[in-house]
């Protein structure tokens, strides 16, 4: 099969397992399948691709070993963000009960799109909070979160001890170093409370 061929069936792949194509028919041999799993590898898209692979009937799957792989590492993929969403709704209620509201970005804001928001790769915490570099810094100081954490311009990273997963802090909306651009979308983010993980996990 043609590379062309290949992400034909890789894209039909991804309808069929986001529930947008209605079926997936291509017929793929043992090194085909290889070359998709090493692909949905380098897109992250591995515990997506098989909501749809799980699915399929027997004589479209591909071979059983790498079937086996594959949902090991598609549960790997849910057992991780299982413990990110609850570090996340953890902070939301930290940041809370400290009168500081917050917002979840990225990865796993971003997965609550999706069929299973358990099958989409992310591995960290990133959340946003108003207020500014030194206001956001002194509260966690305060909260005895700075110890081992990096600042820059953008977000204090916390120490991954204290989670067990990566936290990115992040007191600037964009990384466009913008005022205006980031005053913007701190307020649409806060005022409409995108992404709220109070009641997550």
């Amino acid at each position: 099969m043609k590379l062309d061929s290949r992400y034909k069936a890789f894209f039909a792949l991804l309808r069929y397992s986001l529930g947008i194509g209605e079926s997936f028919a291509h017929r793929l041999s043992a090194e085909e399948w290889g070359w998709m799993r090493e692909e949905a590898i380098r897109q992250a898209l591995v515990g997506v691709l098989y909501m749809g692979v799980k699915n399929l009937p027997e004589d479209l799957r591909p071979p059983r070993l790498l079937l086996m792989q594959w949902a090991f590492d598609a549960e790997n993929i849910r057992g991780t963000n299982q413990k990110v969403n609850e570090v996340a709704a953890k902070l939301t209620r930290m940041f809370k009960k400290r009168g500081r509201e917050s917002v979840i970005l990225k990865g796993p804001a971003n997965a609550l799109l999706y069929p299973d928001p358990f099958a989409r790769s992310c591995g960290d915490v990133d959340i946003m909070l108003p207020g500014g570099r030194d206001s956001v810094v002194k509260l966690l100081t305060e909260m005895e979160l700075m110890e081992g954490a990096t600042v820059n311009s953008l977000h204090a990273e916390l120490a991954e001890s204290l989670f067990s997963v990566s936290v990115e802090v992040h007191y600037v909306a964009s990384n466009t170093y913008s005022p205006f651009q980031n005053r913007r979308l701190h307020l649409q983010a806060f005022a409409e409370t995108l992404c709220p993980y109070t009641e997550a996990a």
